[in-house]
């Protein structure tokens, strides 16, 4: 016998098991309770024990009926050629199966070589022969082969021993109705005892019995065949029942009953495509689906979700699942091979049947390599490296989330998880559990993640999951995954909603973006407890306008406001202090292009689009980062940050230490055109936590220090080998100029300096004492101000001095002393304060021209760098014409103010009684 289901297999053998118990009394069981107004059986509850033909259901052919007895609810025939004919004709429509069912049993020796029976539409049936064959294919035949074994319709048994009397033998014959007579087929097997024939297959040969069938209705007979011999005493074929399931037809035309619907392959072998069905269209949820002869049956549809009630494989079949969404089969035989292609497969989209998840030790396995399936109704389709995660009571102590996995041999219920590893990346993972119960909270990766109908995955806030694909099963949910503030990584194909949950530790402003696509801002707005503004329409989110250099807030009951476009910044402002965001749509796994304008100031507010950390440098990630793929776009190569606890904006460039955007944070690019800005996937990463990182590293820095008692502000300095005493791309970045600043410290560059304000200044490692760097402050009058310096890798005895021009006076910076001052008017600019490293003693010696820098204000010709002594400037034109002649002493800073000269390049000689130098000038209207 072929191989079942195992369900099918234990009810079947418990049948035989009480046909055989029973057969000393009545050969089989009571059926009666089984009987239904579509299903006509013998039984003794009927009160025949007499001729078959004072049956009203039924009569006979033959004058002779006392060859055929009701004893103890067995109809035993004793001779041959007997028809009987159910009288009430049958009644089919395409896409519907008239079957007919009998258990019988042999008694005595029969007549080898010869038919036993034969069953078919009467009208068929009586128009040939009583030893019909093969070539008719309107009718099957019970024979007798000549090694007294049982066929059906020349397809034997499968049994290695004669005809046995202990054998209970079961016959189904199907006759599949399809929109015509050329897509139908009859199908009949033959059960004897444990071992079975298979299904023949033929086609309809007989248009006026498929008219007959769809239209008033056709009669179905069977009569006893030459194998049971002449005598009236043995052989004997015991019926212990026989019945016919279809749609019948009264009298009066009327239709009852739904039958045994059934739609078969037929035509292409694509069972996805309508013409592959005998009714031409594609099976719905409540066909039962039949698959004969088709060794190259195949489905291959991404996108489908299949659902059948029922689905049978001929072994002669094969039907391969290339690639499918979901399939459900509520029950099935398969007696051919059920193909699930590794490449197109989904982990737990095939469900077979509904018994309860406490019954997952029957769940179906998918061997990795050989594609074997071991089946039991109710179960998902798991290959044997899954992880599943189903949520039961398994010992009484109430619901919860557990583990299975599979050890090799067999699955392991309620197995630990994690293991020891957190690599996973040959595993898949199976979500079968309710929402919030059973979160991921380490740092594993995985091959594919599958979260099933009704079903959530949920990543704490230190969970950092990377997986090649996302599957679920139900996108009519609002969410499938729910991330806590942790991060996840999606190389491939991405389904279905996230979730993803910031942290908002004050209720003070933060910049943010959203790392989903399509969550709409009203609907945000309304959930998240926003801050309400001093003018009441204004919320507690805007966006930036780099046009109007200002922020535009979100109104109070707007509507139609779309979704939060991906990669796009916001600032965001919470009504209470520890709130949490909460960010819902699907997750992107492309590479993200940003639209980024020029307009007035150039700056663009951005967003790590993600729901996992980006790579901001080299120090991140040495190429795949956002200021190395922009560098060509940007005005410079430096992305700012608000920092809500010092109320001002960080600065990150290619010089700062390891820094990773943390998913839904914000920044600030500056661009000097209309651009495209890129983040990509290959930028993404999981880091230790949700904010910025700062990696410790061996070179000397120095971080400047302005506070005035409640607010303070920075500026480093690093000193790395290959950087410049003049403008490095990406190693110097100004400060934020997209807001004004009343409260900063920044410098000015060493050499050629264009009046920038620096956040960030790179300087070359070596000869530190030759280089005296300007730092400009903006603080208010009468206030008192402290500067300190935090040194870090320095080389031994290099000191940190401030030189303050106002009293000329040197102020070692340590970490025992500060310089303080209160200024007598507002501080603005550089020109008073200066840094110098230096191992040895300071003095007001004339300073090498090397890092003197010399530019235009308006029309001030700005001098940095020559502190002491007297110097001379002339001015000349391109023909060599001196349009300016005159001389300062040096403080450091000094201006000198220009007449009004023409459009044109000009070329300024600065002199001293050492040395000179020449620079090039642009004076424009």
């Amino acid at each position: 016998m072929k191989k079942k289901t195992f369900k099918k297999l234990k009810l079947f053998l418990l049948c035989m098991t009480v046909c055989l118990f029973s057969m000393t009394k009545s050969y089989c069981q009571d059926i009666s309770s089984t009987a239904t107004n579509f299903e006509d059986s013998f039984k003794s509850a009927d009160g025949y024990s007499g001729n078959l033909a004072d049956y009203s259901g039924y009569n006979t052919s033959s004058g002779n009926n006392f060859h055929q007895q009701m004893a103890s609810g067995v109809l035993r025939v004793k001779s041959q050629y007997k028809r009987h004919q159910k009288i009430t004709p049958f009644y089919a429509s395409a896409g519907n199966v008239v079957t007919f069912e009998m258990t019988f049993q042999i008694e005595g020796t029969l007549v080898a070589n010869q038919n036993i029976f034969s069953f078919g539409l009467k009208n068929i049936l009586e128009g040939v022969s009583t030893s019909p064959t093969a070539a008719n294919s309107m009718f099957v035949r019970i024979k007798v082969t000549d090694d007294n074994k049982l066929e059906v319709q020349d397809k034997p048994n499968a049994a290695s021993s004669i005809i046995s009397d202990t054998n209970v033998c079961t016959l189904t014959i199907k006759y599949f109705v399809g929109s015509d007579r050329l897509k139908s087929r009859i199908k009949a097997k033959l059960i004897n005892g444990l071992t079975s024939s298979g299904w023949i297959d033929y086609g309809w040969s007989d248009n006026g019995t498929y008219e007959a069938l769809t239209g008033g209705g056709a009669y179905m007979s069977f009569g006893s065949g030459p194998a049971l011999g002449t005598s009236t005493a043995i052989p004997i074929l015991k019926i212990d029942n026989y019945k016919f399931t279809a749609q019948t037809k009264d009298n009066l035309g009327a239709i009852s009953g739904t039958g045994d619907p059934g739609i078969i392959q037929l035509g292409t072998n694509n069972i996805n495509t309508g013409t592959a069905w005998s009714t031409q269209v594609l099976p719905t949820a409540t066909d039962r689906v039949f698959i004969f002869n088709k060794p190259s049956a195949f489905i291959d549809s991404a996108s489908a979700l299949k659902t059948y009630a029922y689905i049978y494989i001929d072994e002669n079949s094969k039907l391969e699942v290339r690639s499918l969404k979901k399939l459900t089969i509520n029950d099935f035989d398969i007696d051919g091979q059920l193909d699930i292609v590794s490449g197109g497969f989904k982990e737990g989209n095939f469900k077979i049947g509904t018994a309860p998840l406490s019954d997952y030790n029957t769940k179906i396995t998918l061997d990795n390599t050989q594609d074997l399936l071991t089946i039991a109704p109710g179960g998902f389709i798991l290959r044997q490296n899954t992880l599943f995660c189903r949520f039961y009571d398994p010992d009484g102590l109430g619901n919860g989330p557990h583990w299975d996995s599979y050890n090799g041999t067999n699955w392991i219920y309620d197995a630990a998880f994690p293991a020891e590893t957190t690599d996973y990346s040959s595993q898949n993972i199976v979500f079968n559990a309710q929402n919030h119960t059973s979160q991921l909270d380490q740092n594993s990766t995985f091959n594919d993640i599958y979260i099933l109908d009704g079903k959530k995955m949920v990543l704490s806030a230190n969970g950092k999951i990377t997986a090649n694909n996302l599957y679920v099963y139900d996108n009519t949910d609002s969410e499938h995954t729910i991330i806590w503030g942790g991060s996840l990584i999606v190389n491939g194909t991405s389904e279905g909603n996230i979730s993803y949950q910031r942290y908002l530790g004050t209720d003070n402003w933060y910049l943010v973006s959203s790392p989903v696509i399509g969550q709409d801002i009203d609907t945000f707005v309304s959930a998240e407890g926003l801050a309400s503004g001093t003018n009441i329409n204004n919320m507690g989110l805007a966006s930036y306008d780099n046009t109007s250099a200002a922020w535009s807030y979100y109104q109070s009951g707007a509507s139609g406001t779309g979704s939060f476009a991906l990669g796009s910044g916001r600032s965001i402002k919470s009504s209470t202090a520890g709130n949490n965001i909460n960010f819902t749509g699907t997750m992107p796994v492309e590479n993200v292009s940003i639209a980024i304008t020029s307009n007035t100031n150039g700056y663009n507010l951005v967003g790590n689009p993600y729901p996992s950390n980006i790579a901001a440098n080299t120090a991140a990630d040495s190429s795949n980062n956002i200021l190395t793929v922009n560098t060509s776009i940007l005005s410079e190569a430096t992305l700012w940050m608000w920092n809500q606890a010092t109320n001002t904006y960080d600065v990150i460039n290619q010089a700062s230490s390891s820094m990773d955007i943390a998913p839904a944070q914000g920044f600030f690019v500056e661009t000097s055109g209309s651009n495209t800005l890129s983040i990509t996937e290959a930028m993404q990463s999981h880091q230790s936590s949700d904010s910025f990182q700062r990696l410790s590293n061996e070179r000397p820095e120095i971080s400047l220090v302005l506070s005035d008692g409640e607010n303070t502000r920075g500026t480093d300095i690093y000193y790395i080998d290959g950087t410049t005493t003049g403008f490095d791309n990406g190693y110097d970045s100004t400060t934020f100029g997209g807001a004004d600043n009343s409260f900063s410290i920044y410098t000015h560059l060493v050499a050629n300096s264009n009046g920038e304000d620096l956040a960030i200044q790179s300087l070359p490692n070596s000869d530190l004492d030759t280089m005296i760097i300007p730092v400009g402050i903006t603080a208010a009058a009468g206030e008192q101000i402290s500067i300190s310096a935090n040194a870090i890798n320095l080389s031994e005895g290099v000191n940190i001095y401030l030189e303050d021009k106002n009293d000329n006076s040197f102020t070692l910076l340590d970490s025992t002393s500060t310089f303080t001052t209160t200024p007598d008017e507002d501080l603005n600019g550089i020109g008073r304060f200066y840094i110098h490293t230096t191992a040895t003693a300071l003095s007001y010696n004339q300073v090498n021209l090397t890092n003197v820098s010399m530019y235009l204000v308006d029309r001030n010709l700005t001098i940095t760098g020559v502190h002491t002594a007297n110097a001379s400037v002339r001015v000349y034109d391109l023909v060599g014409k001196e349009v300016v002649n005159t001389s300062f002493e040096g403080t450091g800073l000094n201006k000198i103010e220009l007449p009004i000269l023409t459009t044109g390049i000009y070329v300024v000689q600065l002199e001293t009684q050492m040395e000179a130098i020449s620079k090039k000038i642009i004076i424009k209207k």
